[in-house]
């Protein structure tokens, strides 16, 4: 809430505030458990017309895998996957990381969706990223709690 607090005031002395701020936000919430308000933030700098990046998204999809918001995590994913393969995505530089496969990978094993965790490595592998043990750490754990 401190977080939110700060954002608001930030607002009202007609501050602007940047990526990095929406994403220490996000990030604060997502720590407390409020996807929700993870997601409220993302969307919010989308309508500011901020320049969403992968390491922005990374952190709203980190903050739904806290809050097991499984499904919200994957509709994330791919869409910031989709959104990476586009002409915009790729003249920008963006593409997806092992931080963003690991993230929306945690999330399916908090949702208790093995079977997802695992299609994901490898889909990862097909997109020509190598898995690394933040990837296969939650995708076997997932697997065991089957």
């Amino acid at each position: 809430e401190v977080a939110i607090s700060l954002l608001d005031r930030m607002r009202e002395q007609g501050l602007p505030p940047s990526v990095i701020v929406y994403s220490a936000v996000m990030a604060c919430c997502g720590a407390e458990g409020r996807w929700e308000e993870a997601l409220q933030l993302l969307a919010a700098m989308k309508a500011e017309r901020l320049a969403v990046d992968v390491p922005a998204v990374n952190i709203a999809i980190s903050a739904c895998a806290r809050g097991r918001a499984w499904r919200e995590a994957l509709l994330l994913h791919e869409q910031l996957r989709a959104w990476c393969s586009s002409a915009e995505g790729r003249r920008g530089g963006q593409m997806l990381t092992e931080r963003t496969w690991g993230a929306t990978i945690g999330a399916m094993y908090k949702g208790g969706q093995w079977r997802k965790a695992a299609e994901l490595v490898g889909e990862m592998r097909r997109d020509g990223l190598a898995p690394n043990l933040a990837c296969y750490t939650p995708a076997l754990a997932a697997c065991a709690d089957a």
